[in-house]
């Protein structure tokens, strides 16, 4: 093998520990929530601006299928919750 071949490196949307006793919380909005944005910001948030991403605490997103159920650690809260399909507020 070439020694190239034998790097093994992180994908760069794996999730990386935060350092211990850093409070910063992260946001990732998808879609039209400039309230949402600036009550965050206000609040002193910080946006990660790459919508796959899965560095966030807080995923706030227009669609359910933007959410990414199976990479959601414990911590992270989504404004959504699998299987809603059966639940609306439409009439």
């Amino acid at each position: 093998l070439r020694r190239h071949q034998l790097l093994i490196r992180r994908p760069p949307l794996l999730p990386r520990p935060r350092p211990r006793g850093h409070d910063q919380k992260v946001f990732i909005l998808s879609g039209p929530f400039k309230e949402v944005r600036d009550a965050l910001l206000r609040r002193g948030w910080c946006e990660n601006s790459t919508k796959e991403s899965v560095l966030f605490d807080l995923k706030w997103t227009l669609y359910d299928n933007e959410v990414g159920y199976l990479q959601l650690r414990r911590e992270q809260i989504v404004n959504h919750f699998q299987g809603n399909g059966e639940i609306t507020t439409k009439g």
